[in-house]
């Protein structure tokens, strides 16, 4: 085992040139330069951090001679020892839910316990049959080719002697990816003008919400030393970020099947600071006694007295970037066999012109600007380079002036790099986004030990201004409020398995309306967090055109007649006179 970490130390050994620096090196820097930790009752580490149902992935290290399962989450899988001693196999359960899992060798996974990042599965006839989707620094393009070839053809060669064969023969794969095509994830901003202020983001010290790659994983496969800055500092990282670096997708059919998971640990470990991977998939929308308001327009159910009351008016001078599966042309996404109080719609379309026309409601004065990013399988498939580029297009309008909201109501468990490290771009420009939380069929058939995640949605405290308890956060997680029960909506992730490991969100907004789609006869419901998110986005683009910065929401769960008699603040609902 020593000589297989000596080896990797000296094959990935630190170079002058600062290989580290930059746009994804300050995300690393906390956690790379903590020292090794273990964790309470787990003598080893999880290598590859990240994997996709039914891939191989091992525990390194001692004292598990003997064992012979482990629990994904709640889910069992078979432990064999592997060559070379210290390694141990096993096969990543298909039932596993995708996004962070805990990984246990004394019954299904508690807090604390080591983390597994489980891609998603995903099925679409639009997607490349093997892709990935990549981010490079652009100053490190010149030779990267040369440079990515050799240094895993050197990993390579000493893991043909102290590594399991199965990960060998992946980096001998790897060492034919191709990133030449790779291109600017944006324009260049053209002449500005008045604009919102930029904001200051506090630094993200480690990666628990990307890369679940602890400072002991990092040193059993070698890699501690080598994702280490030569010093403590972050270096900044710009008012651009990552909008202004290149991006792509990669295609891996050349790879053994099944191995995508580790092949995107594996590039993101030995190539951190210049280079980032994510899944091609970048999410789904999330959308799902006497029905209430049935039938009534929008803003009239909102301003029910018994709902929020009557709302301020604004919006002026405010665009709404709606990133979801709608254009202006229109929209292809399509549910079927909705059941709202227990009456079944056989068919029923739109989402994110549905979306849209919510934001506009509760923001008149507003622009509302669709942009299609989910248009794989008729709207059901989101494509990650494609939410990544919409959100760096807000970036580079916002750079030019102007003020902007962006809704997100979609999402789902994997945490993508590319979408984090764009929205740290947005925010940074003073562009607050309300991301929906997800909805209970995020959640189904989970066993206990499960976690339930949902992105970019669970980011939420990452993008909070301060520590501070009452700080607002450029990333507000929507989850919906029950206009009939008047509380916490039985839609939202937590509700169907309370016990399941989950995020809690940042703010409750009503989730429930009603909506005759072009060319239909007849209105329909339309609920879920997806809808409770444009409330929200609404909301923000009344504040920004009434006031300055972003307002506090907290949450509230419990509704009071005096001191809280609706979830969302008086402030807020009135920004504007």
């Amino acid at each position: 085992m020593r000589q297989f970490l000596e080896a990797c130390r000296f094959v990935l050994a630190w170079s002058g040139r600062g290989l580290l620096a930059a746009v994804l090196l300050a995300l690393h820097v906390g956690a790379a330069a903590q020292p090794a930790r273990t964790f309470p009752g787990s003598p080893f580490a999880v290598f590859p951090p990240i994997a996709s149902a039914g891939e191989r992935v091992w525990l390194i290290g001692h004292g598990l001679e003997g064992t012979r399962v482990v629990w994904v989450g709640g889910h069992a899988a078979k432990l064999t020892a592997d060559t070379p001693a210290g390694w141990y196999a096993f096969q990543v359960p298909e039932s596993v839910p995708g996004g962070f899992q805990g990984v246990s060798v004394q019954g299904p996974a508690r807090p604390g316990s080591p983390l597994l990042s489980i891609m998603p599965r995903v099925s679409s006839d639009d997607l490349p049959a093997q892709a990935l989707t990549a981010y490079l620094r652009a100053d490190a393009q010149p030779g990267f080719q040369a440079r990515y070839t050799a240094r895993v053809e050197r990993l390579a060669e000493a893991c043909a002697r102290l590594c399991p064969a199965e990960l060998t023969e992946t980096l001998r794969a790897m060492t034919r990816l191709e990133f030449r095509a790779l291109t600017p994830l944006s324009d260049p901003a053209g002449p500005t003008s008045p604009r919102t202020p930029p904001v200051h983001l506090p630094a993200l010290r480690s990666l628990p919400s990307v890369l679940p790659a602890t400072a002991q994983a990092l040193a059993v496969s070698g890699l501690d030393r080598v994702l280490k800055a030569p010093n403590a500092s972050t270096p900044a990282l710009g008012g651009e970020g990552l909008c202004s670096q290149l991006a792509g997708d990669v295609d891996i059919s050349t790879l053994p099947p099944g191995t995508e998971g580790r092949v995107i640990a594996l590039l993101n470990l030995l190539f951190w600071g210049d280079l980032g991977i994510d899944p091609i998939a970048g999410g789904h929308p999330t959308a799902t006694a006497p029905i209430p308001f049935q039938g009534d327009p929008p803003l009239q159910m909102l301003e029910d007295p018994k709902v929020l009351g009557p709302l301020g008016r604004g919006g002026q001078g405010v665009t709404i970037h709606v990133l979801d599966t709608a254009s202006p042309s229109g929209d292809p996404f399509t549910m079927t066999n909705i059941n709202y109080y227990n009456e079944v719609y056989p068919t029923r379309p739109g989402h994110g012109s549905i979306v849209g026309a919510i934001a506009q409601a509760v923001a008149p004065d507003a622009k509302v600007v669709l942009s299609p990013v989910c248009t794989l399988d008729g709207g059901q498939t989101c494509r990650t380079l494609a939410v990544v580029r919409a959100l760096c297009e807000v970036a580079r309008e916002a750079r030019q002036g102007g003020k902007h909201v962006v809704n997100l109501s979609l999402g789902g468990p994997y945490p993508s790099l590319g979408v984090l490290l764009a929205l740290r771009d947005l925010a940074t420009q003073g562009v607050p986004t309300a991301a929906s939380y997800g909805n209970r069929d995020d959640c189904h058939s989970l066993e206990p030990g499960d976690r339930c995640s949902h992105y970019p949605a669970d980011w939420s405290g990452t993008f909070a201004l301060s520590a501070q308890p009452d700080s607002p956060t450029m990333l507000l997680s929507v989850a919906g409020w029950d206009v009939a029960t008047r509380e916490y909506a039985t839609y939202n992730r937590t509700t169907v398995i309370p016990w399941a490991q989950t995020a809690l969100p940042s703010v409750l907004a009503p989730g429930e309306f009603w909506f005759q789609p072009p060319g239909t006869t007849e209105s329909m419901p339309y609920f879920g967090t997806s809808f409770a998110a444009p409330v929200v986005s609404g909301l923000l683009a009344n504040w920004l055109s009434c006031r300055t910065g972003v307002p506090y929401m907290p949450l509230i769960t419990r509704i009071d007649p005096v001191t809280s008699p609706t979830p969302l603040p008086a402030n807020v609902l009135k920004a504007c006179p």
